[in-house]
């Protein structure tokens, strides 16, 4: 098996609170909260468990929250390799309703220079063992906005054929993408912040990410939402979805999407066959409560339907 490293340099505690109907300025009676360790790295290396794949997990924790999401890692995924930072790990509320999630996440904890020192310390002695590294998410305060293509960077001189994918937004993307890593997967919003320029329609979408792909990014997908994703491909861009699938919230697909992709690529299948799997997986994942895909059955529901149309770029 692959060694696969999965980097949350800002993890949080995600509670989800469930509601009837959200009232603004009243009272809102809620069940009992669900708490889950989350950040879009954890939440890829919980979906690939479900896939028989362990992974190592970094990042920063710190606090009474880190140590909670710690404890609770520790118990379903085994080890990991966490750095510990003075402030507290942030803690996400989700509000959902019939249909629609509301989110409030905070910035995360101030990362000072000695921490982020010790953070580098520890991924350069697991990068030379490192196969595939799946970067993801936001940044906390005091993290550079370059951090992802300087762990691009360190991961290629340890391993010259290590796998970089890279899932972020602003600042974070724009400097990761200068690094080349193998694959991205911006929604059609990051991907219209990247380029600067409205992106309409599907072939407008599809044409901006084979630009991005024109770089050197040999997968190069885009989130759709509800309807799917496009992928680049040898013969251009294809839009994959999976129709049929009510959607009951979207905290964590994308990460999910994410996953399913590597989990193909560890497989060794053709890459519009990973995206299938991908798309089945986010979708599967939107289908039933909790962050990302809870049980690979659910997948497997999805997967057959998984469909693929050609998008015109010209």
């Amino acid at each position: 098996m692959k060694n696969v490293m999965t980097v949350t340099v800002n993890p949080s505690m995600d509670r989800t609170l469930r509601v009837n109907e959200l009232l603004v300025g009243d009272v809102n009676r809620v069940g009992d909260p669900m708490d889950e360790p989350a950040g879009k790295g954890i939440n890829v290396s919980k979906v690939l468990r479900i896939f028989g794949v362990s992974t190592t997990l970094v990042g920063f924790l710190g606090g009474y929250v880190g140590k909670e999401i710690q404890r609770l890692l520790e118990a379903d995924m085994g080890g990991t390799a966490f750095t510990s930072c003075g402030e507290t790990t942030r803690m996400n509320i989700k509000i959902q309703g019939p249909g629609q999630v509301t989110e409030f996440n905070s910035a995360g904890p101030h990362i000072t220079a000695g921490e982020l020192d010790a953070f580098f310390a520890g991924l350069q002695r697991r990068l030379p063992d490192t196969e595939y590294l799946i970067l993801s998410g936001s940044i906390p305060p005091g993290a550079p906005s370059d951090i992802y293509a300087t762990m691009t960077h360190m991961a290629r001189q340890a391993n010259p054929h290590v796998f970089v994918c890279l899932d972020t937004s602003g600042d974070p993307l724009i400097h990761g993408l200068a690094a080349r890593p193998d694959m991205i997967k911006p929604n059609i919003h990051e991907l219209q912040q990247y380029t600067g320029r409205p992106l309409a329609d599907y072939p407008a979408a599809a044409k901006a990410l084979q630009g991005v792909a024109a770089a050197g990014i040999e997968h190069a997908l885009c989130s759709l939402g509800p309807d799917g994703l496009l992928t680049t491909t040898k013969d251009g861009v294809v839009r994959l979805f999976a129709p049929g699938i009510e959607a009951i919230q979207t905290v964590g697909c994308g990460d999910s999407v994410v996953a399913a992709y590597i989990w193909g690529l560890l497989e060794g299948r053709p890459k519009l066959q990973c995206a299938a799997m991908a798309v089945a997986a986010g979708t599967a994942a939107a289908g039933h409560p909790g962050i990302g895909l809870q049980e690979r059955r659910h997948f497997e529901d999805v997967l057959p339907a998984a469909e693929w149309e050609a998008i015109p770029t010209d």
